[in-house]
């Protein structure tokens, strides 16, 4: 959970849900949420570009500059690979426009 402050916004990535497992097999999640901190509305976010494909939790992410830093974690069944998962982020920001960078060794 990262706070962006230019919006103020309340950005999650990922995470997990017990209750998910018998429907789906896992309990991770790979979806990016953001809450509108002055309206208190939660949106589910689309991303396009090279996004993290595997659901995780128990990842690190953080903000480096105007992007979103996403690291490691786990899926339930292993640790996802090590690699760096960067969204950009902008003042001109919307629900829609958010878009991962090529992974980052």
């Amino acid at each position: 959970m990262t706070f962006y402050e230019p919006l103020g916004l309340l950005i999650v990535y990922g995470g997990r849900n017990d209750n998910l497992f018998e429907s789906t097999g896992t309990i991770c999640l790979n979806d990016l949420r953001v809450l509108n901190l002055e309206m208190l509305t939660w949106t589910t976010v689309l991303s396009f570009g090279n996004a993290p494909t595997m659901p995780r939790s128990c990842h690190a992410a953080t903000l480096l500059g105007s992007a979103l830093v996403i690291f490691g974690g786990t899926n339930f069944f292993e640790y996802c690979p090590s690699e760096v998962k960067m969204v950009e982020l902008s003042k001109e920001i919307t629900y829609f426009s958010l878009f991962f960078r090529p992974n980052c060794y």
